[in-house]
């Protein structure tokens, strides 16, 4: 038995000198340096993503404000449109606002003649019972020399 303790000490000191010249060999202390600037890395990529999602959160807000405003010139695109028909129609108006006058400058110095044309025709009787008149003076006198 205490042949067997001395065999496995003795591999044990074999393998633990195996292990303490491969942890040698590894080198911690810049393992440990090297494991320190990965830290360093993750965090400073962790800080770097932390801004992206700021700057991500950020962008998107200034979307959601442009596509507000978007739909805001939408509206006030369709008021001007808007105003541009009502513009026509009030162009149209005042055509047809002339043309109207036009006719009615035209109906109204044709009513003005109709007027002037009645008037004579009101004077034709009495201009016939004038000719008439002078037709019977000589008509009469003819008459009264004959008979």
């Amino acid at each position: 038995m205490i042949i067997d303790t001395n065999k496995n000490v003795q591999k044990l000191e074999i393998i633990s000198t195996k292990a303490a010249d491969l942890v040698d060999s590894v080198k911690p202390e810049k393992f440990m340096i090297e494991l320190q600037r990965g830290d360093g890395k993750v965090e400073a990529l962790r800080a770097n993503l932390k801004s992206n999602e700021t700057m991500i959160n950020s962008i998107m807000e200034e979307m959601k404000n442009i596509k507000r405003q978007m739909s805001t010139f939408k509206g006030v695109e369709q008021v001007v449109k808007l105003n541009e028909e009502v513009k026509k129609e009030l162009m149209n108006i005042k055509k047809e606002k002339t043309t109207v006058e036009r006719h009615s400058d035209k109906i109204e110095s044709i009513f003005v003649e109709v007027q002037k044309m009645f008037q004579q025709f009101n004077k034709f009787p009495d201009e016939l019972e004038g000719l008439n008149v002078q037709f019977r003076i000589p008509q009469t006198q003819t008459n009264s020399v004959s008979s």
